[in-house]
């Protein structure tokens, strides 16, 4: 197994045929109750894209994907700073073995430097590898995300 991982579009992401495979092992080790299954709004992420607001990279195992990441980077009226928010990071179980989990973080960080961000904001499920990784990664703990239906 050998994965690269690169900048991607979303048509690029979008298109490939290991993306429902990916959405399905995501959706069973990230999804939040309350909020459903993963429907991604490829429409809203192509015209994100095309702002410029939208960064994405793929990891690929040859030509399959295998994992994907989103940075969104918009300034914080609150504070005034350019920050990059990872929407999404997922590789599939089968390639952890691998350094591309690594390399999707290190690929966000790259991202948030190139577009002028003053950091990266990146949340984990609680309790899961990621959440223990950040830290030994440079990432400090700042917040934690609570969610609550309003259904």
């Amino acid at each position: 197994m050998h994965i690269t991982v690169r900048v991607s579009s979303v048509d690029e992401i979008s298109q490939a045929p290991t993306l429902p495979q990916l959405l399905a092992e995501y959706a069973a080790e990230s999804a939040i109750a309350g909020l459903g299954a993963a429907n991604p709004q490829f429409d809203t992420y192509r015209q994100l894209e095309a702002s410029g607001l939208l960064h994405m990279a793929g990891a690929f195992d040859g030509d399959d994907l295998v994992g994907f990441l989103l940075v969104l980077v918009n300034e914080l009226p609150h504070y005034g700073k350019r920050v990059a928010v990872v929407e999404s990071v997922f590789l599939s179980n089968s390639a952890r073995v691998s350094r591309a989990g690594l390399n999707l973080i290190r690929e966000a960080q790259v991202i948030a430097k190139r577009t002028g961000a003053v950091g990266l904001l990146l949340s984990a499920p609680s309790n899961g590898v990621l959440d223990y990784l950040l830290p030994s990664l440079g990432f400090s703990l700042t917040n934690r995300v609570f969610f609550r239906s309003t259904q």
